[in-house]
């Protein structure tokens, strides 16, 4: 795994060497600006967009479930309040 991210790396630095000083200051002025359109899309959908698409959930209420009681396995039985009052 290290050695396929180091030909990775290695691979991305010798095309970027190639690259003239003028056109590295274009791809990078061009990736600046796909990344802020991209932020600032993201940004207006969640401001201005919320309240159209905001639909909130159906709420269901938790019912009861019928669980078989046996006396020796119900915590009941175990009877943790037992405490001698006299002391």
């Amino acid at each position: 795994m290290k050695r396929i991210i180091e030909n990775v790396n290695n691979g991305l630095r010798r095309k970027c060497d190639a690259l003239s000083p003028d056109r590295r200051r274009v791809v990078v002025i061009c990736s600046l600006i796909v990344f802020a359109a991209l932020a600032v899309y993201t940004a207006v959908d969640a401001i201005v967009f919320v309240d159209k698409r905001r639909q909130l959930p159906d709420v269901e209420h938790i019912k009861k479930l019928d669980v078989p009681k046996s006396n020796n396995e119900s915590i009941n039985s175990l009877n943790f309040n037992n405490h001698d009052d006299d002391e």
